[in-house]
């Protein structure tokens, strides 16, 4: 989805969206290439992800 946006838009936007494009993170790994900083990417999504995940079972809980 980033890349695509990437490619339409131009400027500052187009470099955030190359920045969070997950696509363009996971391209040295299949050829073993493992940087520290696409781990901690990675591992940030998952945080996030588990932490809305959490607040929307928490907000439900209160209905």
């Amino acid at each position: 989805m980033s890349d695509a946006l990437a490619r339409v838009v131009t400027g500052p936007a187009a470099q955030v969206a190359q920045y969070v494009s997950i696509t363009r993170r996971f391209e040295d790994m299949p050829r073993g290439v493992v940087d520290t900083k696409d781990i901690v990417f990675f591992l940030s999504i998952v945080a996030a992800c588990l932490f809305i995940t959490t607040q929307i079972i928490t907000a439900r809980r209160w209905r």
